[in-house]
């Protein structure tokens, strides 16, 4: 009879079998990525990172690197379909108006706008 093994990898990954070479760094939790949609109005998408900032607060992160967190977000989503580098813009001048009402996010798009090299 056949024992099963148990193995704890703390919340990491196991592969018992993994050939050639393997690099695994640390990623963002995919909830994270998948949160911020720059398809849609300036307006919503403020509102989604927002959200998301409290989130990471909620979270634990440290204050100081969460805008860091939310521009690689921003970027990422970018990279993916560079048409939405204007939307970035449009998202930085809305934060800019009185219509944002003081939602936090700015910094995290001004990061994102120096990150892609695209002037604001």
């Amino acid at each position: 009879m056949s024992q099963g093994r148990y193995i704890n990898t703390g919340g990491g990954n196991y592969n018992e079998s993994i050939q050639g070479n393997y690099i695994e760094t640390n990623y963002i939790k995919s909830s994270l990525h998948s949160s911020i949609n720059l398809n849609q109005p300036a307006e919503e998408v403020a509102i989604q990172i927002q959200a998301l900032s409290a989130q990471l607060k909620a979270e634990g992160r440290d204050p100081a690197k969460i805008d860091q967190e939310i521009a690689n977000v921003l970027v990422a989503e970018v990279r993916k379909q560079p048409s939405l580098g204007a939307k970035l813009i449009e998202l930085l001048k809305y934060f800019g108006s009185s219509a944002a009402g003081g939602l936090i996010g700015e910094g995290a798009v001004r990061l994102a706008l120096q990150f892609l090299g695209i002037p604001s």
